[in-house]
């Protein structure tokens, strides 16, 4: 009968142990869960703001492209004025 009773007593104390591990476990489950959730929430805030740095970048770009027509349009109004006073001094002189 000792016999039996000390293997239920061993019994007893590995499933506390194991009644233990198995909460510690759980708690332990819990915590990266929650640090899960807490890492997806930063991602998407993240791709958030690479999107709209990606938006900003496209209008820049866009910008830097018009920036850029203007500066020729510029370049090439200046280049037909010389050139209109090229001929203006062309006739000018068959006309002496």
């Amino acid at each position: 009968m000792n016999e039996k009773l000390d293997i239920i007593l061993k019994l007893r104390e590995e499933m506390l142990v194991l009644m233990n591990a198995y909460r510690e476990e759980k708690l332990e489950k819990a915590q990266f869960l929650d640090k899960y959730n807490e890492l997806n929430e930063e991602l998407k805030k993240k791709d958030e703001i690479i999107a709209e740095l990606q938006k900003k970048y496209e209008t820049l770009k866009f910008a830097k492209t018009l920036e850029t027509t203007a500066k020729d349009k510029q370049h090439a109004k200046l280049k037909i004025n010389q050139i209109v006073r090229e001929i203006d001094k062309c006739l000018a002189l068959l006309n002496k």
